[in-house]
């Protein structure tokens, strides 16, 4: 056991040293090519080395066949459900139509009957309103 211990540390401590090695012939390459990028820079007034363009990706283009996926399966509930639905949102939309047309229609006859009375329009727009035009212009009631 401690045989093993000792060359498991050993090799530890030769793998550190050599990744030192390897870490200081790094720095000094990178001094030696910042030294040379300096000179060339001073020399000719450009960089030395140009950055790599990005790759350009290839585009992914759509597939000239098309592949149908099969219909789905709704059960009869589901759809009679939601056909339910469908007619009640119809239906308030319709009532809603009727009741902004029947309010445009009695501004419309309120603004003629106040334009009749006075010579010139005059739109209530609440109902207090309302009330003080007809009980001021007897034609308006």
């Amino acid at each position: 056991m401690t045989d093993t211990l000792s060359s498991y540390l050993s090799a530890r401590a030769s793998m550190n040293e050599y990744r030192d090695k390897l870490i200081v012939e790094y720095h000094e390459h990178q001094a030696a090519a910042s030294e040379i990028a300096r000179v060339l820079k001073s020399d000719f007034g450009m960089k030395t080395i140009p950055k790599r363009a990005a790759k350009k990706r290839p585009r992914k283009r759509a597939s000239s066949t098309k592949v149908e996926k099969p219909p789905t399966q709704v059960d009869a509930k589901k759809i009679g459900r939601l056909q339910n639905l469908l007619i009640k949102a119809k239906d308030e939309l319709s009532r809603t139509a009727e009741e902004v047309k029947s309010a445009h229609r009695q501004d419309l006859r309120i603004r003629r009957r106040t334009a009749a009375c006075e010579g010139g329009w005059v739109t209530p727009s609440t109902p207090a309103e309302l009330h003080v035009v007809s009980a001021t212009f007897p034609c308006c009631r």
